[in-house]
C-alpha cells in the first residue's frame, strides 16, 4: 500500500496476494517467504500489510521500543493509525515494528572467475558465475576457444591457439541485464619452462609459532623464492602450492598477493616491486581444491632480471585474523646441489632469508618454497599487438593447394609451424624473409602457421583447398 499524503496512513492497494488457511500454515511451517506473483515497483514511502477473517491470524512485532522502531500501523474500523498513537487517543502507545520484511529485487550485477587466467595449449579451463541479485538466464561469449557460447553458469572450455583472449558474460532476472567484458581474461601459451628449485615432499611446516612458511604468531607478511638459474627471460606468471589452507569467514573482499621483486640492497634482499597480481580469496580456495595449486598470471609478460623473486602475503586486517585466515606455502627441503632460495617478511616488514642462524633472529634452516615461475623464450603478445603485426605478414594465395608465400614488412621471421583447428602440429621449419612453404601434403581445412619473430609470436591462418 502506498500512504494518503495527508497523515501517511495507508491507503491505495498496489498489490495483494491471497492465501488459503491451509496454505498459511503449510508456508509457516516450511518458513518460507511469502511471494507476490509478480514484480511490484513501490514508491519512497509504502507498506505491507496482513488481515483475516479469522481470529487465529497474528504478526510477531519488535520488543525494542524505541522511537526508531516506530513504523507499525494498525486499522480497526476502516482507519489506521501508528501503534504509538497515545491511549487517551485510542491506540496503545507503543512505539514498536512488525515482523514483515520487504525483499526488494534488482538487476544483476554481472561478476565471474576462471580457474585458470594462464593456460597451455588445449588445458581444461573451468568459467564460473559469481554474479550478484541471482541471475536466471546467463549468456557466454569467448573467443577462440573451443567452446564459444554457453547459457550454464559454470562450464569448461580450452584453447588451441597461443594468445590473450577477451571474455564476456551477459546475465538478467526479471529487474534487468547486466554485462562484463574481461579483456585479455586468458593468457594461453605453448612452450614454456617452469623452473623448480628443488626436488622432494612438499609439506606445510609447524613449529610453536604455527606455520612455517605462512601465518603464524609472528605474523609473518609474505614468504618469497629466489631464482637465478634459467634460460627462457619472460616471465608470464607462476604456479604456487600453498597448504594448510583454513579459512573461516566471509573471504569475499579478500585477496592473496603476488610480487615479482628484485634486490638492489648489498644483502640481497628483495626490495624492488617489478609486477604484481592480487588474486581473490574464493578463486584460491577453488583453485587449490580443484587442481592443488593456484597458478597467476601477469598481465604483460616480465622480462626479468638475471635474479628475482616470486613472494606470497596475505595482508592482516586485524590482529584476530590470524585465526581465521591460515594458509602455508608449501616447502621443500634444500639439497646440496640447490636450494637454500626461501625468503620471508617479518613483521617489521624486513626481509631474510629462511638460512639466517637462529642466534641472529633467523630459522637456520635450508629450504625452498614451493613458488615455480612459468617462463617463455619469447613474449606472448596480447590480441591488439598481435593483430597490429599481423598486419605486416602476408600469405598468399589463400585459399592455396600447393604451397603458400610469405612476405614480410618491418619484421623478422625465425620459424614457423603450422597447426590444424584442434592444436596438432602438422608441419615446422625454419624461415628466411619472403619465402616459401609447401603445403600440398596437407587435406583440405583449415590452418593455423605460427611465427616465431622479433617481435613475438604471430598466428595467421589460411585454408587448403
Amino acid at each position: 500500500m502506498k500512504p494518503d499524503g495527508i497523515n501517511n496512513a495507508p491507503k491505495t492497494v498496489l498489490k495483494s496476494l491471497r492465501f488459503t488457511a491451509s496454505e498459511f500454515q503449510d508456508l509457516q511451517l516450511k518458513k518460507e517467504d511469502f511471494l507476490l506473483n509478480q514484480l511490484t515497483t513501490v514508491p519512497n514511502k509504502f507498506y505491507i500489510g496482513v488481515n483475516s477473517n479469522t481470529n487465529s491470524l497474528f504478526v510477531k512485532r519488535g520488543c525494542n521500543y524505541t522511537i526508531e522502531d516506530n513504523t507499525a500501523w494498525e486499522t480497526a474500523e476502516g482507519k489506521w493509525q501508528p501503534l504509538s498513537t497515545p491511549v487517551s487517543e485510542g491506540g496503545l502507545e507503543i512505539p514498536t515494528s512488525f515482523a514483515i520484511r520487504p525483499v526488494f529485487h534488482t538487476k544483476p550485477k554481472t561478476d565471474f572467475i576462471a580457474d585458470l587466467t594462464l593456460a597451455f595449449l588445449n588445458e581444461e579451463i573451468e568459467f564460473r558465475d559469481i554474479s550478484e541479485a541471482d541471475p536466471e538466464n546467463y549468456e557466454w561469449n569467448l573467443e577462440g576457444a573451443s567452446v564459444t557460447q554457453s547459457t550454464n553458469s559454470t562450464f569448461t572450455t580450452k584453447y588451441s591457439q597461443e594468445g590473450d583472449y577477451d571474455v564476456s558474460l551477459i546475465t538478467s532476472n526479471v529487474s534487468g541485464i547486466d554485462t562484463l567484458t574481461k579483456s585479455n581474461y586468458i593468457k594461453v601459451i605453448e612452450k614454456y619452462s617452469k623452473l623448480i628449485n628443488t626436488e622432494g615432499t612438499k609439506k606445510a611446516s609447524k613449529n610453536n609459532d604455527g606455520f612455517i612458511a605462512g601465518h603464524n604468531s609472528k605474523k609473518d607478511k609474505a614468504k618469497a623464492e629466489y631464482f637465478s638459474n634459467y634460460e627462457d627471460k619472460f616471465l608470464q606468471g607462476a604456479e604456487i602450492y600453498l597448504g594448510g589452507i583454513d579459512i573461516q569467514g566471509k573471504q569475499k573482499g579478500k585477496f592473496v598477493r603476488i610480487y615479482v621483486m628484485s634486490a638492489s640492497s648489498d644483502d640481497q634482499s628483495p626490495d624492488l616491486i617489478l609486477d604484481s597480481v592480487y588474486v581473490p580469496l574464493d578463486k584460491v580456495t577453488g583453485s587449490i581444491s580443484k587442481h592443488g595449486f593456484l597458478r597467476v598470471s601477469f598481465d604483460a609478460a616480465i622480462e626479468v632480471p638475471k635474479d628475482f623473486y616470486i613472494s606470497v602475503g596475505f595482508d592482516y586486517y586485524s590482529y584476530d585474523d590470524f585465526a581465521k585466515f591460515e594458509f602455508a606455502v608449501l616447502t621443500t627441503p634444500a639439497t646440496a646441489e640447490n636450494g637454500n632460495t626461501a625468503w620471508e617478511q617479518l613483521a617489521n616488514d624486513t626481509w631474510q632469508p629462511y638460512s639466517k642462524p637462529e642466534s641472529e633472529g633467523g630459522r637456520g634452516i635450508s629450504a625452498a618454497h614451493a613458488i615455480y615461475p612459468i617462463l617463455t623464450a619469447d613474449r606472448v603478445l596480447s590480441s591488439e599487438e598481435e593483430n597490429s603485426y599481423a598486419e605486416n605478414i602476408k600469405l598468399f594465395p589463400n585459399p592455396a593447394s600447393d604451397f603458400i608465400k610469405i612476405e614480410t614488412k618491418e619484421i623478422q621471421l625465425e620459424n614457423y609451424s603450422i597447426v590444424d583447428v584442434i592444436g596438432k602440429t602438422i608441419k615446422n621449419g625454419d624461415l628466411s624473409e619472403n619465402t616459401t612453404v609447401q603445403i600440398n601434403s596437407l587435406t583440405k581445412g583449415l590452418y593455423f602457421i605460427r611465427f616465431k619473430t622479433n617481435k613475438g609470436m604471430i598466428t595467421k591462418r589460411f585454408v587448403v583447398k
